[in-house]
């Protein structure tokens, strides 16, 4: 009888223990994916307070180097341990890639300057730097060369001072608010900031515009004021993970337009250009996919609604002609040309570019 006492005993202490395991397992793995929206606004104050600190002891109208140079210098206003490098930006997150959730991951390692984060300024063409802060959290650090001179310019011309906040717009990239602490996941320990590569991340959402019949959907459009071009130098670099064939000599806005979008396969296809064209022309039927098309009906908004401009504007395609020119369609307000054959199209800074998200 004892002995059946003691292996009821036995067993109730195993099912509790097992209870109570249960019960730790479920509050830690909520724990982990909770949200720590407040302790990136916090590290993110924090930073551009730091930020604006360093800003302020260099010379009137002296600009940082790079993101790298920024870096460095902000250890005398932020306790740092390490400052990394764009190609070794894992060492100072702990990890390569980040989980976007619904099994899907983004390589942080494919993010070599504030361009590939799809930032807005001119200076966004130097390497992403990495910092390891001493107190635990991770950031990648993409900064604006060209943007304190145009704060200070800009504060020149309108009669004011330099706002304290201004170089919290100078910057952007990635925070992770726990380093290399999982989960590692977004919107929950890591977030952007000041980043439109972000829209098109989330599983819950999306930058779609417009969905094609193939079910690819496409984001807004980007001039090249937002994506800029690539340096001869920079794209031969970035062009076997871009998906390039070819470089031009001069900076190339082609290659800009693919790094704006992530890979040249990330560009409509010509087919795809003139599905997009028959969305926004009145009864089109057939629209030439080599040469011009006449004839054509526009109503005004009728391309508004799909994130693209109103006629004239030009779109790039995934179709790599050569080192001097891309194929392109051209949208007129009574017709179309496609052209897949000129001279130097590539060193253009008129055409637009939309990216596709799916």
């Amino acid at each position: 009888m004892k002995i059946k006492k003691a292996a009821v005993i036995i067993i109730l202490i195993a099912a509790v223990c097992a209870l109570l395991a249960a019960i730790s397992f479920f509050v830690i793995a909520n724990m982990q994916n909770t949200p720590k929206t407040a302790q990136f606004e916090a590290i993110k104050a924090k930073f551009n307070a730091a930020l604006q600190e360093t800003a302020e002891t260099r010379a009137s109208g002296v600009t940082f180097k790079s993101s790298n140079h920024l870096a460095n210098m902000l250890k005398m206003h932020l306790p740092i341990s390490k400052v990394c490098t764009a190609n070794r930006m894992a060492d100072c997150f702990g990890y390569q890639m980040l989980d976007l959730g619904n099994g899907k991951k983004y390589d942080i390692l494919s993010v070599s300057t504030g361009r590939d984060l799809k930032m807005e300024g001119a200076g966004y063409n130097t390497d992403n730097a990495g910092i390891l802060a001493k107190d635990g959290y991770s950031v990648l650090l993409a900064y604006d060369t060209e943007c304190a001179k145009t704060n200070e310019r800009n504060a020149v011309n309108n009669g004011t001072a330099v706002s304290k906040s201004d170089m919290q717009n100078c910057w952007g990239g990635i925070i992770d608010v726990n380093g290399a602490k999982k989960p590692n996941k977004l919107n929950s320990d890591v977030f952007f900031v000041n980043s439109k590569v972000a829209e098109g991340l989330t599983p819950l959402g999306g930058s779609c515009k417009l969905t094609l019949s193939n079910g690819s959907c496409f984001g807004k459009v980007a001039s090249s004021v937002t994506y800029s071009c690539l340096s001869n130098s920079e794209c031969t670099r970035k062009r076997k993970r871009l998906g390039l064939s070819y470089c031009n000599k001069k900076c190339d806005y082609y290659a800009g337009a693919v790094n704006y979008c992530g890979k040249k396969s990330k560009l409509p296809t010509p087919d795809e250009l003139v599905e997009i064209a028959k969305l926004i022309y009145n009864d089109a039927p057939d629209i030439a996919i080599s040469g011009k098309t006449y004839d054509l009906t526009y109503t005004e908004g009728s391309a508004e609604k799909y994130g693209l401009p109103e006629p004239p504007f030009i779109l790039w395609s995934s179709d790599e002609q050569k080192q001097s020119d891309a194929s392109y369609l051209h949208f007129g307000t009574t017709g179309t040309n496609f052209v897949t054959d000129s001279i130097d199209d590539r060193i253009l800074n008129t055409f637009q570019v939309i990216c596709r998200e799916k």
